[in-house]
C-alpha cells in the first residue's frame, strides 16, 4: 500500500514532538514490511531564519509546485502551505499530493483533522484519523460530519474521551516506541523535563529546580519556541544554577542518557504521554501528573502526582533522587512496564496494517 500521513503541523526534523516522532517510527517500520510511506506537513509559512538556511532542499521551492520534496528522514516529505490555511481551496493541495504520490490510503493526524479529512474524503481516498490529543477546540470541525473516515486512538483515555464528547468509536493503537532508539547506558544524574511550555508544567518544573537547588536538571526543547518565550525560559534557566538547556533532538539518547528521573508535570490532559514510554525503555521512573492518559503510559514505573500539589512533587522527587532502594523498585518497574507485548514494534505494526487492510476493503480498493 502506499500511505499518506498528514499533518497541519511543522515535521521532522523542524518540529520535534510525540506526534512527529510517533509517526516517523510508524514510518520506518511500515518500510521494513515493504510499504511505500510519505508524510505531508505545513511547514513553509512557519519556519524560522535558521531553519530556512539549514534545509538541504531548500532548491526545491523553486520548481512549479506548491509542496516541495525532500529525503531528509529517510522517505519522502512533501512540505507547503497545507489547505486548511489562509484560506485556500480545500481541493487545491489535496489533489496535488493526490496526483504525485498516489496515496492508497491517507492517515491524518495533528492540526484540524477534520478539515483534512473532508478535503481527502472529497477526493475519493480512504481516510482514517490517528487521534493523538483531546483538545476539542483544534480539530477543525465536528468529525461526526465526516461521512467514510475511521478513527484510532493513540490510548484508552484518548478513545473514551472521543466516545464520551462525539459518540465515535475509535481502535486503540498504542504509539510505536522501537527499543533500540532509545536504550542507552547512563552517565550523568539529572532530573529531565521535557519541552518547557506552561501547559507541559514549565511552572512547575521551574519550583521543583529552585527549592530543591541541590539536584541537577535539564530542560529539553521540544516544539519551536518564539523568541519572545525562548527568551524568558533562558532567563530563568541562567538564574536557576541547577538547570542545563538542552537544544531539541531526534535522537533522544543523548538526552536519556544523562537522566536519573522524568519529569511529566502536564497541567492539561495529555492523550498518552510518549516521553514516559521513550524513558522507561531504560528503566527511568517517571514522576508524572495524575491526569489524561498519564496513568496509562505510566503504570507502575513511576508516581502520579497532583498537578497542583508543589509540596507533593518535592516530597516524591526528594524520595527518588534519595532513596537507592525506592530507586532500584521503581526503576526495574518502569522496564517491565516498558516490555509489555502491546507496545512492542511487532504488535503496534501488525494491527495498523490490519486496520488499513480493512478500510482499503471496505471502500473496494
Amino acid at each position: 500500500m502506499r500511505i499518506l500521513f498528514v499533518t497541519n503541523h511543522k515535521y521532522l526534523p523542524f518540529r520535534v514532538g510525540g506526534s512527529e516522532s510517533s509517526t516517523h517510527e510508524l514510518c520506518t517500520e511500515l518500510m521494513k514490511h515493504n510499504q511505500d510511506v510519505a508524510v505531508l506537513s505545513n511547514v513553509l509559512s512557519n519556519l524560522t531564519l535558521r531553519e530556512w538556511f539549514s534545509w538541504k532542499n531548500l532548491t526545491n521551492l523553486l520548481r512549479r509546485q506548491r509542496f516541495s520534496k525532500d529525503y531528509i528522514v529517510g522517505y519522502p516529505v512533501y512540505r507547503g502551505w497545507l489547505p486548511a490555511y489562509r484560506g485556500r481551496t480545500l481541493s487545491t493541495g489535496t489533489s496535488e499530493i493526490k496526483r504525485r504520490f498516489q496515496p492508497d490510503i491517507v492517515i491524518v493526524q495533528a492540526g484540524k483533522p477534520v478539515v483534512h479529512a473532508a478535503a481527502w474524503e472529497a477526493v475519493n481516498v480512504p481516510v482514517i484519523i490517528y487521534l493523538h490529543d483531546v483538545d476539542f477546540s483544534i480539530l477543525g470541525g465536528d468529525p461526526r460530519s465526516l461521512k467514510y473516515t475511521r478513527f484510532l486512538s493513540n490510548s484508552f483515555f484518548t478513545a473514551e474521551r472521543y466516545r464520551e464528547e462525539f459518540g465515535i468509536k475509535s481502535e486503540v493503537v498504542l504509539n510505536i516506541i522501537n527499543p533500540d532508539k532509545y536504550r542507552i547506558g547512563r552517565e550523568e544524574k539529572k532530573v529531565t523535563f521535557v519541552n518547557p511550555w506552561e501547559l507541559k508544567g514549565a511552572e512547575l518544573a521551574f519550583q521543583l529546580a529552585e527549592r530543591l537547588p541541590q539536584i541537577p536538571f535539564q530542560f529539553v526543547e521540544g516544539w519551536p519556541m518564539k523568541e519572545e518565550h525562548f527568551q524568558k525560559v533562558q532567563s530563568r534557566i541562567n538564574a536557576s544554577g541547577n538547570i542545563k538547556w538542552v537544544a531539541r533532538t531526534m535522537d533522544m539518547r543523548s538526552v536519556y542518557k544523562n537522566t536519573h528521573i522524568l519529569l511529566a508535570p502536564s497541567q492539561c490532559e495529555e492523550a498518552w504521554g510518549r516521553v514516559v514510554a521513550e524513558a522507561q525503555v531504560n528503566g527511568i521512573p517517571v514522576l508524572a501528573s495524575n491526569r489524561g492518559g498519564l496513568p496509562e503510559s505510566v503504570g507502575q514505573g513511576g508516581e502520579l502526582i497532583d498537578a497542583n500539589d508543589v509540596d507533593q512533587w518535592v516530597f516524591e522527587l526528594n524520595r527518588l533522587w534519595n532513596d537507592k532502594e525506592y530507586y532500584a523498585k521503581m526503576s526495574s518497574e518502569a522496564l517491565t512496564h516498558a516490555h509489555r507485548d502491546e507496545i512492542q514494534p511487532p504488535a503496534v505494526v501488525e494491527k495498523f496494517i490490519q486496520i488499513m487492510l480493512e478500510v482499503r476493503d471496505e471502500n473496494g480498493l
